[in-house]
């Protein structure tokens, strides 16, 4: 479905979990509403991940926007393991990003 945009959920949920979790962990104070993430994991994922794309990519809208869109699949998806790689593949091929090889 989303061919060659597939990379970027896998690079998504890999930065991003993953720093997020460890921001959380470290750092996490306040909590998001209606959520068990950290306001602090998150901004340290969304940090993180938008670092690494945007050295791939060159693209500072299209970072920002797959950065959000992990943020709020990581603190509202019902799997974030799922969510994340999902919607941010879906949202690269939506904003036609450059293909990461």
């Amino acid at each position: 479905m989303t061919g060659n945009y597939v990379i970027y959920g896998i690079i998504s949920v890999i930065v991003y979990d993953t720093m997020s979790a460890i921001g959380g962990v470290l750092l996490g104070r306040v909590k998001l509403p209606f959520s068990n993430a950290t306001m602090e994991g998150m901004l340290v994922g969304m940090a993180s991940l938008a670092i690494v794309l945007f050295l791939f990519t060159n693209q500072l809208i299209g970072t920002f926007a797959i950065t959000v869109v992990a943020a709020l699949a990581e603190a509202y998806g019902f799997e974030d393991n799922l969510a994340i790689p999902v919607t941010t593949s879906l949202m690269a091929m939506a904003l036609r990003l450059p293909v990461i090889t």
